[in-house]
């Protein structure tokens, strides 16, 4: 009788290197407990310091190009933009059908053989999640696997690095991974691709020293504007003005807490819900996508990847 087959991992190393990427296996082989759980195939992807997201579209062709061959992937980032990285991912690979699983694990230039603790159980943990069977871009932190486009920075340590509202947590780690069905997105039937991100988006904070001229600024350099509004619990009438005459050109998504929020523009669109970084990056995967400004605001307004979990 033939023994199960093995499941191929691709870990995927898309931090800082401090070493060659050809070095990237022996680190591995400090952490031989990987190789327990799965085959594992490693790829390295150097950070870029270009601004844009090229990197995370870098790292998403890295997937593509190595989907056939394996079972699902693991990607090891720097916690600094992880949260940017797996919203990115969500929206650009359209079509996935593997498990995608982000973890904040970055090798120290200063000791490239030690990984913390924590981080090494994570790391662990996101192997083990990267063999089961879903297929969404997750976030692997402390004992729970999360929506990678709904997770936001932790406020205890208890919760790990990151956390996630309930419809967002995919799996919870107690003697093994656990998935919760109810909460996973279904297998789509399409196949993977990249889609394109739009580089030129721009994402303003609104604060007491804004005003018309300013936001006129930063729409005038972009191809679309995100604008987090959600310190005011009502927007000025200036910026309502502002929304429902200057940005008629421009696609603008607008990140709100307020009430009541109505304007009457078919370029914007009005975001009760959702994460600062997942927004920012479904717009410039939006802006890529559309052809117009309205159908911009249209797409930004639909649940694309589970970016509304709550």
């Amino acid at each position: 009788m033939r023994g199960l087959q093995r499941k191929k991992v691709g870990l995927l190393y898309a931090g800082a290197m401090p070493t060659a990427p050809a070095s990237f296996q022996k680190w591995l082989g400090g952490l031989p407990e990987l190789g327990i759980i799965a085959d594992i195939i490693p790829l390295a992807v150097r950070k870029s310091a270009d601004v844009g997201g090229s990197n995370f579209t870098q790292v998403a062709a890295t997937i593509v190009r190595q989907y056939p061959s394996v079972d699902g992937f693991v990607i090891m980032r720097g916690s600094d933009d992880l949260l940017y990285l797996a919203a990115a991912l969500s929206f650009s690979l359209t079509g996935l059908g593997k498990p995608v699983v982000v973890v904040g694990a970055e090798i120290s230039a200063q000791r490239p053989g030690e990984l913390s603790s924590g981080l090494k159980a994570d790391l662990i943990n996101a192997v083990q999640a990267a063999t089961l069977a879903f297929s969404e871009v997750g976030i692997m932190s402390g004992n729970r696997l999360l929506r990678g486009n709904a997770a936001i920075r932790a406020r205890s340590a208890e919760a790990g690095s990151f956390e996630a509202p309930p419809g967002a947590v995919l799996g919870r780690i107690d003697f093994s991974i656990r998935l919760l069905e109810r909460t996973l997105r279904p297998t789509p039937r399409t196949r993977l691709v990249v889609t394109p991100l739009e580089r030129r988006v721009d994402y303003v904070v609104l604060t007491p020293w804004h005003g018309t001229e300013a936001l006129q600024r930063h729409a005038a350099n972009a191809a679309a504007l995100l604008l987090n509004t959600r310190t005011q619990s009502v927007l000025p009438s200036w910026l309502q003005l502002w929304l429902q005459t200057a940005a008629e050109r421009k696609p603008v998504a607008v990140l709100t807490a307020a009430s009541s929020v109505v304007v009457k523009s078919n370029t914007v669109a009005v975001l009760p819900a959702g994460t600062p970084e997942a927004m920012l990056a479904k717009l410039a995967w939006a802006a890529a996508m559309a052809k117009t400004p309205a159908k911009v605001s249209v797409l930004m307004a639909q649940e694309v990847a589970g970016e509304f979990s709550v």
